[in-house]
This record gives C-alpha cells, structure tokens and sequence, in this order.
C-alpha cells in the first residue's frame, strides 16, 4: 500500500517519501506516459534530489517517531 502524508500521524511524510524514493523509476514511468495525464505530476532530478535529503533529515528523527507513533496509538 502505498503511505500517504496524514497530518495526524507523526511519521507520515517520513514513509511517503521513502516510499517515492524507493520507487521512483515506476513513479517516472507514471508520470511520464502522455495517455495518463499526469504529467504536471512528474519530478524534475532537482526534485528527486529534494526527496532524497529530505528523507536523510527525517531518517534521524525516526527513532523518536516510532516511540511518538506508540504512544499516539495507546
């Protein structure tokens, strides 16, 4: 399933991205096909670059993530 960035939950953003990152040759794919009209959509390598730091950034912060997420769900 693909994660989606949820305000409520603390670590959202965090799985979308690795998510995107992890997948990006198919996201590419996607968003490159004329016949799906998503190409509006598409990510530059900038783009893609942006993802990639972000998720170094956000990758420090799981661990405190993972114990918010606990406590959230208790």
């Amino acid at each position: 399933m693909i994660p989606r960035d949820v305000t409520m939950r603390w670590n959202s953003t965090y799985d979308m991205l690795t998510f995107a990152e992890e997948y990006s040759e198919a996201i590419n794919a996607l968003t490159g096909n004329r016949d799906m009209k998503i190409r509006a959509q598409e990510l530059d390598d900038t783009e893609w670059a942006i993802v990639k730091d972000l998720c170094a950034s956000l990758k420090v912060c799981v661990p405190f993530l993972i114990i918010l997420r606990c406590l959230t769900l208790i």
